[in-house]
């Protein structure tokens, strides 16, 4: 390996960020216990639960990963919502966004999920509402950016 090399190799390494101020549990494909998250925000700092917590590593050009719990946005009803994004390659060439979305009673009524490949050249998006009579599915494959698309709605009684 020659000195421009092993620089490179150190300068990826010694730029890699882990920040946050909370480590979330794997829960593989299941959602967390809301009510634990949101003790731990309201156990932070003033400020800290203004932000919400934040668990993101980022490994420039390679990946990142964000997890982010917090109260709900301005707009929203009161509640919190729960957050996801991994992305892998240059420039976000790969990525994946989750996001719940709580009462105040701690109960998901909504789910937004999104997904791109090769910086949007295909692209899909769910959105999962919760209704009167169950859950109510929208969602859109793309295909060349936009050109070509296939939209999507259903009802169905579980997500």
């Amino acid at each position: 390996m020659n000195i421009q090399t092993v620089t490179l190799v150190l300068a990826i390494f010694l730029t890699t960020s882990c920040i946050g101020n909370h480590q979330f549990a794997d829960h593989s494909d299941r959602l967390p216990n809301i009510e634990q998250l949101e003790e731990a925000r309201l156990a932070t700092t003033a400020e800290s639960a203004e932000l919400g917590l934040l668990d993101m590593t980022w490994i420039p050009l390679v990946t990142m990963r964000i997890k982010r719990y917090g109260a709900s946005e301005p707009l929203m009803p009161d509640g919190s919502t729960l957050s996801e994004i991994e992305a892998y390659g240059p420039l976000v060439m790969v990525g994946h966004h989750e996001e719940w979305l709580f009462d105040d009673k701690s109960d998901l009524y909504e789910q937004r999920e999104q997904s791109s490949l090769l910086w949007g050249l295909w692209s899909s998006w769910s959105t999962k509402v919760r209704v009167t009579t169950g859950w109510r599915v929208e969602s859109r494959q793309s295909l060349l950016w936009g050109l070509l698309g296939w939209p999507s709605t259903f009802y169905t009684s579980e997500i």
